[in-house]
Formats: structure tokens, sequence, C-alpha cells
């Protein structure tokens, strides 16, 4: 297992065999395609283009601006031998202190990558509002209501102002969404971004649903 801890330092002490980084906004079903990938239950046109990560470690790509630590590889015998899976929410950065995507500390990680694959996750704006309603009603029910009132009317609202002490401005998610043309400047951000990343394989998908009514994606 990749551990993190707040240092100074960009020391890898051992090398990433394949890194798959399964990227996309917020609610756009990063969580559901990684676990179909370990499971190795995704339809047969992505299974065959993807690794097998049954037993690959996986990482919230995310918790390093969140913790404000960088990342660092020890154990080298034990850690991603075969395999890395990084679970990253493109939209975070626009809602954090981080000004763009190349100063995000999770990247410092593909330099150490043997091979690279990119899964980029496109819902319509549509679909991905549904989508993150859906999971925060989900998540709260999970949670329990006193934890998630909590979370809802402290916690968030204390880090907006925190962040707007320090000119920072913290925009919901579902309006960030609803703004005409916002998606569209952040998927060509990410695009600018991901064109500057060392060769790689990358597939482009959207979820649906199957005959059975259940989770599922696509190649766009």
């Amino acid at each position: 297992m990749i551990r993190s801890r707040a240092t100074d330092e960009n020391t890898f002490a051992s090398r990433i065999p394949h890194l798959l980084l399964v990227a996309g906004a917020s609610g756009a079903g990063k969580t559901t395609f990684v676990r179909q990938l370990c499971a190795g239950t995704l339809p047969s046109e992505l299974h065959s283009k993807l690794p097998t990560a049954n037993d690959w470690d996986r990482i919230e790509g995310n918790r390093f601006v969140k913790r404000g630590i960088r990342p660092r590889l020890s154990d080298a015998a034990t850690q991603a031998r075969r395999g890395l899976v990084v679970h990253y929410d493109i939209v975070h950065i626009h809602r954090s202190e981080v000004e763009n995507y190349a100063d995000d500390p999770v990247f410092d990680l593909i330099p150490t990558a043997d091979a690279l694959t990119l899964i980029n996750l496109r819902p319509s704006p549509t679909q991905l509002l549904e989508q993150l309603t859906n999971r925060q009603d989900i998540i709260r029910k999970e949670k329990g209501r006193m934890r998630g009132a909590w979370k809802a009317l402290v916690l968030h609202p204390m880090r907006r102002l925190s962040l707007q002490l320090r000119g920072r401005n913290v925009p919901d998610k579902h309006d960030l969404y609803r703004e005409a043309g916002w998606l569209d400047r952040c998927y060509a951000e990410w695009n600018r971004f991901v064109d500057t990343l060392p060769p790689h394989r990358r597939l482009t998908v959207e979820p649906v649903v199957d005959a059975n009514s259940q989770p599922s994606f696509r190649l766009i």
C-alpha cells in the first residue's frame, strides 16, 4: 500500500510498473469504473484494452492536495509491485488552492511509472449532474443524518470561509455544472494538461446502463 507523509523531498524508492489514471468530474462514475475494472466485469470492448488490475494498489489522487502533502514511495518490495490505480477528480483543483493540474502533487507519481494508461470519463452535463446528486444522497444515507448535517452545515462552510479569507472562491459543484460552458472549459483545461504527459494509452469512456439496468460503460 502506498503511504504518503508530509515531506519536502520528492523521493521515490521504487518504480510503478503500470499507472492507470481514472479521471473525470465529480459524480462521473470513477468509483464504479474502478470497481468493475478490478473485478474484471467491464464490457469486453473495454476489458480487452486494459490491464488486469484485480491485485493492484488503489489510491484517491486528490488526497495529496486535501492533506497538503506530496506522495513518497518506500518499501519497494511490497508497494505497487504490479500496478497502481489512481482515482482522480478533475474538478477538485477548481475548489482548492491549486492553480493548475501541473501543480497537483499526485502527478509526481507519473515519472516513476514504466507505463501509463489514462481513462477519461465523460458523461453528458445532464447525466453528470444527476449522478452527482444521486451519489451525494447515497453518501448521506450511509453516513447518517447527524454526520451528514455536521459536514454540510459546519465543516464545508468553515472550509469555504477559510479559503475565501485567503482570496479563494469555493463554488458549489452543482452550480459549476449548471453554469453554461463551465464543463467544456474544465475538460479543455484538463486535455491541455494531459497533452503534456509522457506517451500513454488514452481512452474516453461514458457511463451507460446495461440490459439489466446496471451501471456500465462504453467507449466514445
